[in-house]
């Protein structure tokens, strides 16, 4: 079972991923406060 700061961390890769997949550097970041996210996104031109 995966604690909430890889459950975040997860996030985090997803939203690399639909940079990777739009030809972006796979950068992606998610934002929590008090274990909710609060804001998410990737990298875009």
């Amino acid at each position: 079972m995966e604690n909430e700061h890889e459950h975040h961390m997860r996030l985090a890769l997803r939203e690399a991923e639909r940079a990777m997949d739009k030809g972006e550097v796979p950068v992606g970041c998610v934002i929590v406060q008090e274990n909710r996210v609060i804001g998410r996104g990737h990298n875009q031109r």
